[in-house]
């Protein structure tokens, strides 16, 4: 049985042929909720299925990050389709690239993977410094250089594109891209599917034992074994 707090995120819903309106499962009329409910709990039931069968390891992530992306696809074509609305994010927009990322262990092996395809130079000075932060402290989107993730290049573009987190592929904006800078607005949408977190929530459940953990963390952890190749 999924944890009913899951259930209390934010799904996205076209809304006065406007923009995408946040509504959460408290705000839905019962029958409404329910049917929710019980559509995003067999879609983590399936999920765990598959992700269970394929065995930990960057296999398992690279399903998931696969399962994430055409749910989200699919999500978002029909949203357009109703609603006219797409996501403004562009390449190279990159201010959801300075704030708190977690991943678990088949995570961490994928990127680990990309990292040494890529060949790309880690600064480990700044993934220390992420590292010490507290667990409540998202960095909140400021610009700056110690909050920028040690995988962004110098033109704003993931060095690992293909091998990112879930959270990462999940992370879409809803309003205008000036809105992510947030050292200038506080006024901030973003979309999240609902297929697509239960996903990434099946891919936790099957953990095995292991932990959720920051990104710079996990990078510290395969220091050694990323730095034999780079």
């Amino acid at each position: 049985m999924v944890d009913r707090s899951f259930l209390q995120l934010m799904c996205s819903y076209p809304m006065d042929n406007n923009t995408v309106a946040y509504i959460c499962t408290q705000q839905m009329a019962q029958e409404e909720a329910e049917k929710f409910i019980e559509a995003y709990e067999k879609n983590v039931s399936d999920a765990v299925t598959i992700l269970t069968f394929i065995g930990p390891g960057p296999a398992r992530a690279s399903q998931a990050h696969r399962m994430i992306k055409a749910a989200q696809k699919n999500h978002l074509d029909d949203l357009k389709r109703r609603s006219k609305f797409s996501p403004p994010c562009t390449s190279g927009c990159s201010f959801c690239c300075h704030c708190r990322v977690d991943i678990c262990k088949s995570e961490a092996d994928l990127l680990v993977l990309g990292i040494k395809n890529s060949g790309i130079m880690i600064d480990w000075e700044r993934v220390q410094i992420q590292a010490r932060r507290p667990e409540t402290d998202y960095f909140h989107h400021i610009m700056g250089k110690d909050n920028r993730c040690a995988l962004l290049g110098e033109d704003n573009l993931c060095r690992v594109y293909d091998y990112r987190p879930s959270a990462c592929i999940e992370h879409i904006a809803a309003s205008d891209p000036s809105g992510c800078d947030m050292t200038k607005i506080k006024d901030k949408a973003y979309v999240y599917v609902a297929e697509t977190r239960a996903i990434s929530t099946a891919l936790a459940m099957v953990m095995e034992g292991d932990t959720i953990i920051d990104l710079p963390t996990a990078l510290l952890e395969r220091r050694s074994e990323i730095c034999q190749d780079t």
